[in-house]
């Protein structure tokens, strides 16, 4: 029993360094500074959100992004039938830390927006739970989607003028006629 103490004593020290690796990983990165800046997200959490969706670039817009994390149904319409359905090819990963981010994001932001419809849906429209808490992560999935492309065309901006300014310097220098 001491031996089973002290082995688990030793993996919460490794996760603690572990986890302090990750911060200082993405120290750097201006979208999890963003997103950790939000109450009830983590650095581990918005490292997740980072790490699983790559690049905005893949996205044409959030909706793009939210099928991608399987928070959209499939469009299962036929004839005169019309239908939707549950995709199985999504990823796990991101829905799991989206669904995650936002129970958290409302558990800690009860007078945001976002929890506010999340209870609105559970009261008023006598919606289960998971499915309530799966349209407020939608919902945030455009929030994380402006932020992230709003990062992204702030960097390009910002790498557009420092060309610019490096093609003024480099430009050969006319005598004046």
């Amino acid at each position: 029993l001491m031996n089973s103490a002290t082995r688990i004593l030793g993996f919460k020290r490794e996760i603690k360094a572990i986890e302090q690796l990750i911060k200082q990983e993405v120290s750097e990165n201006d979208f999890v500074n963003l997103l950790i800046q939000k109450k009830g997200i983590g650095v581990l959490t918005a490292a997740k959100i980072n790490t699983e969706m790559i690049d905005v670039r893949r996205f044409i817009n959030d909706d793009h992004l939210a099928s991608y994390a399987g928070l959209c149904l499939k469009d299962k319409s036929t004839g005169d039938y019309n239908g939707e359905k549950k995709s199985n090819y999504f990823n796990h990963r991101l829905k799991d830390v989206l669904m995650t981010a936002v129970k958290n994001f409302i558990r800690f932001n009860p007078e945001n927006h976002l929890a506010g419809y999340y209870r609105n849906l559970i009261k008023h429209r006598k919606m289960p739970v998971t499915e309530a808490r799966k349209r407020a992560a939608r919902a945030f999935v455009r929030t994380v989607f402006k932020l992230w492309t709003s990062i992204n065309e702030l960097k390009y901006l910002n790498d557009s003028k420092e060309e610019c300014r490096m093609a003024i310097v480099q430009s050969p220098k006319y005598p004046d006629t």
